[in-house]
């Protein structure tokens, strides 16, 4: 016996793709589903219309399966890491395609919201942690519903920021007295930082390069800087601790 078609009606199928998973076809009676991916598209087919979300990294989003109806909530559609020498900082970003709405958070703390947007597309400048970062986040119609989020670090791109700044920085991650640490030295200006703060510091010049010395807890370190002989390599940093050389981060 055939299904009614108010039966017919409250089944819907839902098509989700999302990067790097299997693609999924359900059916639901009247209910919701939560519906989480961690990729770059993501695709929903409900009442044989397409709709297609590009993002960067993330996106959730709520649909009601009921009468024909479709209601989205949680506006969260991308989420960036971004390692600068104070720490690592995550930002969120939500966007509401029916009202404009565009929220930003950083390390789960709300620091720009507007509520009422006519323009969909555009773009949100704002600062990043305690180096006073410059952070823009691009929002691009793709076509139709689909929308592209970016996001730019000082003007370039995360990923191309990311590659110039393994160039100009150093990293070292240890465990001192049980506590974790994340020492980075900012190679242009000899700036050293430790889990957020900037550090008190104190050069000199060696036989055979320069020492930098500073405090962590109770343990004496020291970021010693020697020319590696070679134009290619250019100038070798090293940390030592206690007078213990610790293994850089890559």
């Amino acid at each position: 016996m055939k299904n009614s078609p108010k039966e017919r009606k409250k089944e819907r199928a839902v098509l989700v793709k999302a990067a790097g998973a299997d693609l999924l076809l359900a059916k639901f009676g009247a209910g919701c589903v939560d519906v989480v991916g961690v990729s770059c598209v993501t695709i929903f087919w409900l009442e044989e219309k397409l709709i297609k979300y590009t993002q960067t990294r993330f996106i959730s989003a709520l649909i009601w399966i009921g009468t024909g109806g479709q209601k989205m909530s949680g506006d969260l559609v991308a989420v960036w890491d971004v390692a600068l020498s104070d720490g690592v900082h995550r930002i969120e970003f939500e966007h509401g395609t029916t009202t404009g709405k565009r929220v930003i958070y950083i390390d789960g703390k709300e620091v720009i919201r507007r509520d009422w947007m006519f323009k969909l597309v555009g773009k949100e400048t704002f600062h990043v942690g305690g180096t006073n970062t410059k952070a823009t986040i691009n929002i691009d119609a793709v076509s139709g519903f689909a929308y592209e989020y970016t996001l730019e670090i000082n003007g370039q791109s995360l990923k191309k920021y990311m590659e110039n700044r393994s160039k100009v920085t150093s990293t070292w991650l240890l465990n001192l007295d049980g506590i974790d640490c994340r020492v980075v030295l900012e190679k242009d200006t000899m700036d050293i930082w430790c889990n957020g703060q900037k550090m008190e510091t104190a050069g000199e010049f060696v036989d055979d390069g320069t020492e930098t010395h500073f405090t962590l807890g109770d343990h004496d370190c020291c970021i010693k800087a020697v020319s590696s002989g070679k134009r290619r390599d250019g100038i070798i940093h090293t940390l030592l601790v206690d007078g213990m050389e610790i293994s850089e981060s890559e």
